[in-house]
């Protein structure tokens, strides 16, 4: 090797993942607007773009500004920026100790963790299998932060929002899960979950518009699960025998987790969307 050469680094699981989630994104885009008319449905990392709500609709100014500082509350709550040995640390580390420097570099370290990498995951693994049927999104960090939302699936023809995702990655005792099949249900029985920033298909066109009474689902996998996945999967639109193994375990997981929600005592609204479920699952495990 030349001096002036550097070895070939192997890319990790999170750099290719944000690749692919950047072609998603642009193939997303690509089609609701050859179908629909829409420019910028969705940012780069395949989040609905909440921008382009602004001062429409239902979504005056004085809301949208009020969720906005929401959204960076918890982030720079979560960041630990105004900590002074926080900003010491970001000083040492990265150099910096400016307060929006110090977040940004903290929501990329999130997004490197396994959640983050579990999010993106259950994004691209629905968009390769159900591109067709379906519009795949990951959600807005207002809805993601405070309505607990991270994906939600749109029936490209009939507008229903199918179901909404609460990715979660969890070590082996599956505490976590246990935790989040707790909430859902809890959350079913208060009458569902509302996306605020949410999409329709009304009349043939698509519709910004806020969704209510949503059930919500979690997608879970341990960390052995996760990491196969990563490992074994094609990190473009081609799909690896482990994600139709992956993807088939997930369907079969929000299954038994309908099954369950429908046991519960539910409000008519969420137990019709519940209802309605059952032909969407049943186009789902076609695509295996």
């Amino acid at each position: 090797m030349n001096s002036w050469e550097l070895p070939n680094r192997e890319r990790k699981p999170y750099e290719k993942l944000k690749d692919l989630m950047f072609l998603i994104s642009e193939e997303i885009n690509g089609s609701v607007n050859d179908e629909y008319g829409i420019d910028f449905l969705v940012n780069k990392d395949g989040r609905i773009n909440v921008e382009e709500f602004k001062g429409s609709g239902g979504y005056p100014r004085e809301v949208f500004k009020k969720h906005r500082a929401k959204v960076d509350a918890l982030e720079l709550g979560w960041s630990g920026a105004r900590n002074e040995s926080v900003k010491d640390f970001y000083k040492k580390e990265y150099n910096t100790e400016d307060e929006r420097e110090i977040v940004r570099i903290s929501l990329e370290n999130k997004e490197k963790e396994k959640n983050g990498q579990m999010e993106m995951l259950a994004s691209v693994l629905f968009h390769k299998f159900l591109k067709e049927d379906f519009i795949i999104v990951r959600t807005g960090k207002y809805d993601d932060y405070v309505n607990g939302i991270d994906t939600v699936m749109v029936n490209r023809k009939t507008g229903d929002i199918v179901c909404a995702f609460d990715e979660v990655h969890d070590h082996e005792a599956g505490n976590r899960m246990e935790e989040k099949e707790k909430k859902i249900k809890k959350k079913a029985r208060e009458g569902g979950s509302t996306l605020f920033y949410g999409i329709t298909v009304e009349n043939g066109s698509l519709v910004r518009k806020k969704i209510d009474h949503l059930p919500v689902f979690f997608l879970g996998l341990s960390t052995q699960e996760l990491e196969n996945t990563l490992s074994n999967m094609g990190y473009g639109m081609e799909i690896s025998e482990t994600e139709k193994k992956t993807f088939k375990e997930l369907l079969s997981s929000l299954e038994d987790q309908r099954k369950t929600l429908l046991s519960e005592d539910v409000p008519h609204e969420v137990r019709k969307n519940l209802e309605n479920f059952e032909d969407s699952l049943s186009k789902m495990k076609e695509k295996i």
